[in-house]
Formats: C-alpha cells, structure tokens, sequence
C-alpha cells in the first residue's frame, strides 16, 4: 500500500479525483509524478523548500487549495505565510488540514479535565507552537478575502495503519485487560 493511501490527502484527493474535480498535487520526484498521472491526478513539480514559489504558483492557478503536508516547522510557517499572502483578496477557498495534536498537553499520563472548543484560547505544548501559528495564519487570510478554514481530524485509523492507534492500541488493551469497570 502506498503511503499515500493511509494520509488524509491522498484519500482525500483521491476522492475528489472521483467526485468529477479536476485536482492537483505537488510531486518531489518522477516517481510521484508517474504515482500521480496513474490516479488522475496532475502532477506539479514543486515542493515547500526550493521549489515552494512552483507551489504557490500552482495554488493561484486552483479554484482552492488543501494544505494536507507534514512539513518541517519552518517550511510550513512560510509555506502558510505565502499561501495567505498569494490568495489574498482572490475569494479562494484555503483548507489548512492540521490534528488534533495540537492540543496536546503534557499530563505525565495523568487525565486532565481541560477540552477546547473551536475558537477557544490555549496554550499550545511548544512541539506544537508551529503548527497553531500556521493555523492561526491561515485562519487570518479570512480577513483578506481568503475564504480559509482550519480542520484539525482526529486520529485515523485504517489498513496499513502504522501511526499512533497501532502503537495506543496494544498499550490500551494490557493496562484494561486487569482493570473492572
């Protein structure tokens, strides 16, 4: 299974591919180019670091763009930064896919009772400070014309799954096989 099955945006452009829509994707090397045009999908050679004007050049050219990419702090912060600037004032639709990670706290396994609703102020852990400003960048664009949105799934769990369910899973099952509820 190829990782693109198992993350949100290939699955997600795999079925918009299948909706009619015309959709495109950034590839790093011929191999996701040829990945791409096997599923329909056009290929961009672009990338966030050396070739992230290509990408913002792409996402002018879109009807809307879906930021689903796992990058490196600082290559999603301008990745962000540009996004909003380039689409500003255009009326184009920015999803930004971001986690539920975000909100991670650190309890040492201890419960915590805290929960956030959607536009509720927190502090994030700082492995997650990045992302909440990539977020909070995207999610200002709004304010210049850019009709932005921040989704932030939950885990996923699926075939080929290796992320954190597979690695909670035998961990949940030990520690309540002794527990009574």
């Amino acid at each position: 299974m190829s990782l693109e099955k198992r993350f949100v945006g290939g699955n997600l452009a795999r079925h918009l591919a299948a909706q009619g829509h015309t959709i495109a994707g950034l590839a790093r090397t011929e191999a996701a180019v040829t990945a791409l045009e096997t599923r329909g999908i056009a290929p961009v050679a672009a990338d966030l670091d050396t070739r992230r004007p290509a990408a913002i050049e792409a996402a002018l050219r879109a009807d809307a763009v879906i930021y689903a990419a796992q990058a490196d702090p600082d290559q999603e912060s301008a990745t962000a930064r540009e996004l909003a600037g380039a689409l500003a004032g255009t009326g184009k639709t920015l999803i930004f896919l971001s986690g539920s990670g975000v909100l991670m706290q650190r309890t040492a396994g201890c419960w915590s009772p805290d929960v956030f609703a959607e536009h509720d102020a927190f502090t994030p852990e700082p492995l997650a400070e990045f992302r909440k400003a990539a977020e909070d960048t995207a999610l200002a664009a709004a304010g210049d014309g850019v009709r932005s949105m921040v989704i932030r799934p939950g885990l996923n769990w699926g075939p080929g799954d290796h992320g954190h369910p597979a690695r909670i899973a035998p961990s949940a099952s030990a520690s309540t096989s002794s527990t009574s509820w």
